[in-house]
C-alpha cells in the first residue's frame, strides 16, 4: 500500500469518526441537560468538600449542602426553564427518584466562589460566631477587671461601641479608645493601668484580640470533643456492667450508620473496657487480658491496635462531661478558663491539645461557657471546621476589625474553594469520557461501524476513498463550527446523506453480505446474511475501537481531518494567478468567487 492510498484511508476514517463524534457529543449533551449531570456532580463535591470525604460526616454535610443551596445567592443561580414545552425534560425527571437537591429539583451547575464564600459563612453562623465570640471575650475582661458593681454603671455606654464592633464597623483600637473615656470616670486606677498612654492601650489591644484561626481551631476542637463524647455516650448507653451480653452491644456498634467504619474498631474497646466492672474505666489494661477472655469480649489482636484512641475518645467524653458540670454549676470564665488549663497540665485532655495556644483554649472555654455560641458550633460538622483550619492558617491576622477580617478570611476561603473545584473537574471529566466511550461503543455496535472492516473496504474501493476524499475536500470549513464554537450537526448531517449510502457501515443486507464473505461466512450463492455469534465476535473488537475513537472528540477528529488534507495536497500544482493585460488587449470575463475549503482556511 503506497502513501496515497493510506492517505485517503485514515481521510475515510476519520471523516467517518467525525460524523459520528458530532451524533455522540450531541447525545451525550442532552442527557446530561436532562439528568443534570454538571448540576448534580457540582452538588456532590460540595457535600465531599465539606465532609472532607469522611462518610461519617457525610449526612451532616448533606443537611449544610441543602441549606446552602437555600441561600439566596445561591438559590437565585438556578435558573428554571419556563414554559410547558421547555420544562418538559424538568418534568419528566421528576419522577426519577433523587435526594440530591433536598426538596428541590434541580441546582446550579456553576457557583462562583466569592459566592460560595458568602453564602458558606452565613449558612454556618461563622460570622456570627466570630463576632459573638470578640464581643463576649471583651465583654468578660471588663468584668473581670471592673467588678461586678463598676461594670453595670459603664455597660450602657459601652453597648453600642462594642456592637458596632461586632458588626465590623470600628476596629479594636477605636474601641479600647472608648473603652478608656467610659472606664475614666468610674475607675481611674484602672484607666491608670491601661488606657494612660497609647503604649498602655495598643499592648491591650493586642491582649483582646485573637487571630482567626484561633476561633476556628477552638470550635473544632469543641465540635470533635462533642462528636466523641456522643460515640462514647452511645457506646456506654447500650452496655449493662452486670447482665448484658457485649455482643448485643457490638452488634448495635456495627448498626450505626453514621459511624466511619475506621472508628468502630475503638468503640468496641471502649465498649469491652466499659464492662469490666472497674471503678474506673482502664482502657490500657484491656492490653494486658488473657487471649479467652478478650475472645469472650469480642477483640481481636487488630482491636487492640485501636486502644490508644479508644483511650483519646474516653478522655474527650470525660472533658465534655465536666465542662457541662462546670456550666451547670454557673461557673465564672475564669473558672472554667481554669478548668480547662488544668486538664491541659496535667496531661488529661487529647494529644492534639499539647500544641494548642493558650489563646485557644481561652476561646474554648468562651464557647464551653455561652449556651448560644455553643448550639451554633454543634450544628456544624467536625470535618468542615476542620478543613476551614486550612484557609484560616494561611491568612494568621490578629481580628483587630472583626469586618475586614471576615472580608480577608471570606478571599481565603474563595481561593481554597476554587482549588477543590480545580480537583473535582478533573473527576467529571474523567467520568464524562467513561460515559463518551459507551456512547461510542452503543452507536458502534447499532449503526455497526466496524473500524477493521471500513480499513478492509476503503483499501479495496478506489471509487470509495475518491468520493470521502472529494466530499471532504469540498466541505466548507465557514459552516463546520457555528458563532458558539459548537459543530454544525446540519452541515454534517448532509454530507453524512449523501456519501452514507456508499460507507461500509449499517446493518442492510448489502453491508452484511459484504462483511460474511470477507469473514468467509457466506457463500456466493446464498440469499440473505444470517448474523451468527461468531460473526458478532468477530466484529467486537472492530466496535471497541471505534467507540474509542468516537469518544476522542468531534474537535479532535477535525484537526486530524485538516491536517490529512494538508498533506494530501502536498505537491499539488498552485491554482494559476491570472496576469494582468493592457487595457488594449484585455478581454472582458467574468471570475467567479472561489468557495473557502477546509484546504485554505488550515493553511
Amino acid at each position: 500500500m503506497n502513501l496515497p492510498i493510506a492517505i485517503d484511508i485514515g481521510i475515510g476514517l476519520v471523516f467517518i469518526y467525525l460524523t459520528f463524534s458530532l451524533l455522540a457529543s450531541e447525545v451525550q449533551e442532552l442527557i446530561s441537560t436532562i439528568l443534570q449531570w454538571r448540576a448534580v456532580h457540582l452538588k456532590e463535591s460540595i457535600e465531599g468538600f465539606l465532609s472532607g470525604n469522611d462518610l461519617g460526616q457525610l449526612q451532616a454535610a448533606h443537611q449544610i449542602a441543602n441549606q446552602l443551596y437555600a441561600h439566596p445567592a445561591i438559590e437565585g443561580l438556578n435558573h428554571e426553564a419556563k414554559g410547558i414545552w421547555a420544562r418538559l425534560p424538568r418534568l419528566l425527571t421528576r419522577w426519577i427518584p433523587s435526594q440530591i437537591f433536598g426538596s428541590r429539583t434541580s441546582g446550579p451547575s456553576y457557583i462562583a466562589s466569592e459566592t460560595f464564600a458568602t453564602s458558606l459563612l452565613e449558612t454556618l453562623g461563622l460570622n456570627t460566631i466570630i463576632q459573638k465570640i470578640s464581643g463576649y471575650r471583651l465583654t468578660a475582661y471588663l468584668q473581670a477587671q471592673l467588678g461586678a458593681i463598676a461594670y453595670p454603671q459603664i455597660e450602657g455606654r459601652l453597648r453600642s461601641s462594642l456592637m458596632a464592633y461586632q458588626k465590623g464597623r470600628m476596629t479594636l483600637d477605636e474601641l479600647v479608645e472608648q473603652m478608656g473615656e467610659g472606664v475614666q470616670s468610674h475607675s481611674p486606677e484602672l484607666f491608670q493601668r491601661y488606657f494612660a498612654d497609647d503604649v498602655q492601650k495598643q499592648f491591650l489591644a493586642q491582649q483582646l484580640s485573637v487571630y482567626f484561626s484561633d476561633i476556628l481551631e477552638a470550635c473544632y476542637l469543641y465540635a470533635s470533643l462533642n462528636w466523641r463524647a456522643k460515640l462514647c455516650r452511645r457506646a456506654l448507653k447500650h452496655v449493662d456492667r452486670s447482665s448484658q451480653p457485649i455482643a448485643q452491644t457490638l452488634k448495635q456498634i456495627d448498626a450505626w450508620n453514621d459511624v466511619p467504619e475506621s472508628l468502630r474498631r475503638t468503640l468496641r474497646v471502649v465498649a469491652a473496657a466499659w464492662t469490666q466492672k472497674r471503678q474506673e474505666m482502664n482502657i490500657q489494661a484491656i492490653a494486658h487480658l488473657p487471649a479467652a477472655t478478650l475472645q469472650s469480649l469480642g477483640l481481636s489482636a487488630r482491636d487492640l491496635e485501636s486502644i490508644p484512641q479508644a483511650e483519646l475518645f474516653y478522655k474527650s467524653f470525660l472533658v465534655v462531661e465536666q465542662s457541662k458540670a462546670a456550666i451547670e454549676g454557673q461557673r465564672s470564665l475564669a473558672e472554667v478558663e481554669a478548668l480547662f488549663q488544668r486538664l491541659r497540665e496535667h496531661h488529661e485532655l487529647p494529644s492534639f491539645f499539647d500544641n494548642t495556644l493558650d489563646q485557644t483554649l481561652e476561646v474554648l472555654a468562651v464557647i464551653v461557657s455561652n449556651s448560644e455560641i455553643k448550639s451554633l458550633v454543634e450544628h456544624i460538622p467536625v470535618s468542615t471546621l476542620e478543613g476551614l483550619q486550612i484557609p484560616a492558617r494561611h491568612l494568621q491576622m490578629r481580628l483587630d476589625n472583626v469586618g475586614e477580617g471576615l472580608y480577608l478570611f471570606q478571599l481565603e476561603l474563595a481561593n481554597w474553594f476554587d482549588r477543590s473545584m480545580e480537583r473535582a473537574s478533573g473527576v467529571y471529566r474523567r467520568n464524562a469520557r467513561l460515559v463518551s466511550f459507551c456512547l461510542g461503543l452503543l452507536i458502534a455496535i447499532f449503526v455497526n461501524v466496524d473500524t477493521f472492516f471500513m480499513v478492509d473496504q476503503l483499501s479495496q474501493e478506489q471509487s470509495l476513498r475518491a468520493s470521502v476524499a472529494d466530499l471532504v475536500e469540498r466541505l466548507p470549513a465557514d459552516r463546520v463550527f457555528l458563532p458558539d464554537g459548537s459543530a454544525n450537526v446540519e452541515t454534517f448531517s448532509r454530507l453524512s446523506r449523501d456519501i452514507y449510502p456508499e460507507l461500509p457501515i449499517g446493518w442492510g443486507d448489502r453491508n452484511l453480505k459484504t462483511q460474511l464473505r470477507t469473514d468467509g461466512s457466506l457463500a456466493p450463492f446464498d440469499a440473505k446474511p444470517k448474523i451468527t455469534p461468531l460473526f458478532l465476535l468477530r466484529r467486537l473488537l472492530g466496535w471497541l475501537v471505534t467507540g474509542l475513537a468516537i469518544s476522542m472528540g468531534a474537535a479532535f477528529w477535525y484537526d486530524t481531518l485538516s491536517k490529512f488534507m494538508n498533506i494530501r495536497n502536498v505537491g499539488k500544482k498552485p491554482p494559476e494567478t491570472p496576469v494582468a493585460l493592457s487595457p488594449m488587449t484585455a478581454m472582458p470575463q467574468t471570475t467567479a468567487m472561489p468557495q473557502t475549503t477546509i484546504r485554505q482556511i488550515r493553511r
